[in-house]
């Protein structure tokens, strides 16, 4: 991972701890600028035009992350992109689901992850990719409850055989990059695909496309 080319910044929304610091440390020694806050107001969330907010989900309670993405992608043109770090790796999917809902929710990052890992899954998500476990994207579209609001109504499509390749990779988890790798191209065709992908089959993220894949297996 190149971290020193990283444009974002890593903001951790926790409690001050000694884990917390080490976390900060380890990733500045990386080059990734980074700090601590309980929270962020619109005036300070708005002059981080490239962020990154991880959500201690051991100390921040998912009511108020409801709340706080409410407030920003309604004041904000461009609320910053967030996820959760320090989650168990056995965390009930149904806490997890409605921050599906949200189109800047991108990551989950386990307590137990590796730190090859974390960079890798920072970089991942700076450059647009999603980074959901498969296990635990599997478990939130078996538990989701399906409706107009969510999820994209089945309609005629007519994906490239290349896109039907990389709608599948997308459902297994890749990440743009992996994507890239396995198909021979540049990450910068895989975003043309899967742009083009989600127009022809009208959803805003991998979450919902996963999840119109899915509906056409069983329709």
């Amino acid at each position: 991972m190149n971290t020193r080319i990283l444009p974002h910044k890593v903001i951790l929304i926790t409690k001050k701890s000694v884990q917390v610091d080490f976390l900060i440390k380890f990733l500045r020694s990386k080059m990734i600028a980074c700090m601590q806050a309980e929270t962020l107001t619109i005036d300070e969330s708005s002059r981080y035009t490239s962020t990154l907010l991880m959500i201690d989900y051991q100390t921040i309670r998912l009511e108020w992350i409801d709340e706080y993405m409410n407030t920003l992608n309604r004041n904000l043109p461009s609320p910053p992109i967030f996820g959760l770090f320090n989650l168990e790796p056995r965390c009930r999917s149904e806490n997890l689901i409605r921050l599906t809902n949200w189109k800047n929710f991108r990551f989950c990052f386990p307590n137990n992850i590796s730190e090859e890992q974390l960079l890798t899954g920072i970089s991942a998500v700076a450059q647009g990719d999603y980074w959901l476990p498969r296990e635990l994207l599997n478990t939130v579209l078996k538990k989701f409850h399906y409706s107009n609001d969510t999820v994209p109504k089945l309609q005629s499509t007519n994906l490239t055989k290349k896109e039907q390749v990389i709608l599948s990779l997308i459902s297994e988890g890749y990440s743009n990059t992996r994507i890239a790798d396995s198909q021979f191209v540049t990450v910068h065709t895989v975003k043309r695909h899967v742009y083009n992908i989600f127009k022809k089959i009208n959803v805003n993220n991998r979450v919902q496309a996963v999840q119109w894949l899915n509906s056409m297996h069983h329709n």
